[in-house]
C-alpha cells in the first residue's frame, strides 16, 4: 500500500481476512486499497464493519489509527478511505 501497489496490498489483506475475519487493520486496507483502484462498491462495503468496530474514526483522526505515520501513508488511507465514505 505505502508503494502505491493497491492491487497487491487488496490481495494481502483479504488473505489476512481469512485467517481473522475481524482485523481491522485488513478491513482497512482492504477498503481503501479498493477504493484506490476505482473498485468503490467493494470499497464501501466494508465500511460498515470500519464504523461499527471504530464509531469515532473520521478522516480527520485517522493518523491515530494506522500504525505506519509516515505523512504520505496517512495521506494514501486517507484519500481511499475518503473514496470509500469515511467522514469528514
Amino acid at each position: 500500500m505505502a508503494l502505491g501497489n493497491y492491487d497487491e496490498a487488496a490481495k494481502w489483506a483479504v488473505q489476512a481476512l481469512v485467517h481473522r475475519p475481524s482485523y481491522m487493520p485488513a478491513i482497512w486496507l482492504v477498503s481503501a486499497a479498493n477504493a484506490l483502484l476505482g473498485n468503490l462498491n467493494e470499497a464501501r462495503s466494508f465500511m460498515p464493519k470500519i464504523r461499527f468496530g471504530n464509531p469515532e474514526m473520521r478522516q480527520a483522526n485517522l493518523a491515530n489509527y494506522i500504525p505506519n505515520r509516515r505523512p504520505e501513508v496517512v495521506r494514501t488511507f486517507v484519500e481511499g478511505l475518503r473514496l470509500a465514505g469515511l467522514p469528514e
